[in-house]
């Protein structure tokens, strides 16, 4: 007997540099600089942004529903209140937390910085 094994691939998202430009400009972070892919996302595409205020992180959630990116976005917070060394999410100038981009939730997150 053979199994059959089939392979689900993540639908990820390309930003173009004209994208990036538009999503970073929803939040108060500077001009950006420069960026690049992350690769290995789970079900989410992410990208290193660096812009004039510092380096940040990216994420289209591609499979993600709403609620749990907003999940997702408490649990930061509420790591970020407890002293827990995490990612910080930022918020937009106008959306909270969450952004979109062709109706997928995303999020801009500050970089970790390890002691």
């Amino acid at each position: 007997m053979h199994a059959i094994l089939f392979t689900i691939m993540a639908s990820y998202t390309i930003l173009s540099k004209n994208d990036v430009d538009v999503l970073i400009a929803q939040y108060a972070v500077g001009t950006m600089l420069d960026f690049a892919i992350i690769q290995g996302g789970a079900s989410s595409s992410s990208y290193k942004v660096r812009t004039t205020q510092g380096v940040f992180v990216l994420t289209i959630c591609d499979e993600k529903e709403l609620d749990d990116v907003r999940n997702m976005v408490e649990l930061l917070s509420l790591l970020e209140q407890k002293n827990f060394p995490t990612t910080r999410v930022v918020h937009s100038k106008t959306q909270g937390s969450i952004s979109s981009f062709q109706a997928r939730p995303v999020l801009l997150k500050s970089t970790l910085r390890v002691r």
